[in-house]
């Protein structure tokens, strides 16, 4: 069964989810950091880092993992339901930079750079 166009746009964010945005250059124009999902479906933010001499892209930070809560599995369904911000857009870190700092709610995280052999 096709999927109506209202819930298409519903599911996508209005067909903006896994759409790159909020790019940042380095200052020697090699590494572009940008937010990006995974997918047209998926409302999690990754924070990205593309190589410009090769056109490689690699996720550096993950909230999915970086956010993870170990002891989650052991809460109630009611107590895991009630956490977490105020729903968004897409979730995830809301900026990306080319300094090694990204952020979550509430918490910070660092992502190291990879070296250029990583994106080959």
């Amino acid at each position: 069964m096709t999927e109506s166009f209202p819930r298409q746009h519903a599911r996508t964010r209005g067909f903006t989810l896994g759409a790159p945005r909020s790019f940042t250059v380095s200052d020697d124009g090699r590494r572009v950091a940008f937010l990006r999902s995974m997918a047209g479906d998926d409302p999690v933010n990754r924070l990205w880092l593309l190589d410009t001499s090769t056109g490689k892209d690699l996720v550096i930070a993950d909230p999915v993992e970086l956010l993870a809560d170990p002891g989650e599995e052991n809460l109630p369904a009611a107590e895991r339901g009630g956490r977490g911000a105020a729903p968004r857009a897409a979730a995830g870190g809301g900026a990306a930079g080319c300094g090694p700092a990204a952020s979550g709610p509430g918490r910070a995280a660092v992502a190291s750079w990879p070296t250029p052999a990583t994106l080959a």
